[in-house]
């Protein structure tokens, strides 16, 4: 999975928490649907990952995930 293009830093900064959380779910979900007919991994442990890693998107997560560094492969 390749979280490059999302850059969540601040995210929790402003309006309502609900509302950016169900926001980052949204956006990452359909990343992990992706992931998950590439790797049979199932996109709701792959969001889960990224909604640890990042802290809800409080933190980018870069192209790093289940602490392995994407590649261009």
């Amino acid at each position: 999975m390749s979280c490059r293009s999302l850059n969540y830093g601040g995210l929790l900064s402003g309006g309502s928490l609900m509302e950016q959380k169900r926001l980052f779910m949204t956006e990452v979900y359909e990343i992990a649907l992706k992931t998950e007919v590439k790797t049979n991994i199932p996109a709701e442990v792959v969001l889960a990952q990224a909604i640890l890693e990042s802290n809800w998107g409080a933190n980018a997560i870069g192209n790093n995930i289940f602490g392995i560094k994407a590649g261009t492969s």
